[in-house]
């Protein structure tokens, strides 16, 4: 009874591997047309989509800055808490993209520099409520001073 429980648990593995092999044992089931073959998602299941390594996620952040700055605060507020953050970090400023930066230096508990960058670069990374709370969370009164 037990090998009967793996090979079930198994069996969705193999036919996502091989649906012509389905074709040749049971033609016509399950809305598979005897004659052409079972569509190539119809037998995939869902627990077999391969996810993107923990690797790719992190330097998916630095691709975005450098050629599809529009998607990189959507990456950001996804995977912010599985990003390499130090990285991103200096990938923004390299780049330009104030507003990402200071969100990733909240994102890192460094409301200074968040400050800083966002009295240097106003323009662009200004959002007064989130400058009274980074404020309030600054380290060093100094910083504030600077500006």
């Amino acid at each position: 009874m037990a090998a009967f429980h793996n090979i079930a648990r198994a069996a969705p593995y193999v036919l996502a591997a091989k649906p012509a092999s389905l074709q040749r044992v049971a033609p016509g089931v399950n809305g598979c047309p005897s004659t052409g073959g079972c569509p190539s998602d119809a037998w995939r299941p869902h627990a077999t989509t391969r996810r993107p390594s923990a690797r790719a996620r992190r330097r998916a952040g630095i691709l975005y800055a450098k050629y599809k700055s529009d998607k990189l605060m959507e990456h950001l507020k996804l995977f912010s808490a599985r990003l390499n953050i130090p990285r991103l970090i200096r990938a923004c400023e390299e780049q330009h993209h104030w507003r990402e930066l200071v969100f990733l230096y909240v994102a890192y508990d460094e409301y200074d520099n968040a400050a800083l960058v966002m009295m240097a670069h106003s323009p662009a990374a200004w959002e007064h409520v989130q400058f009274k709370d980074v404020a309030v969370k600054a380290r060093a009164p100094c910083t504030l001073a600077l500006g």
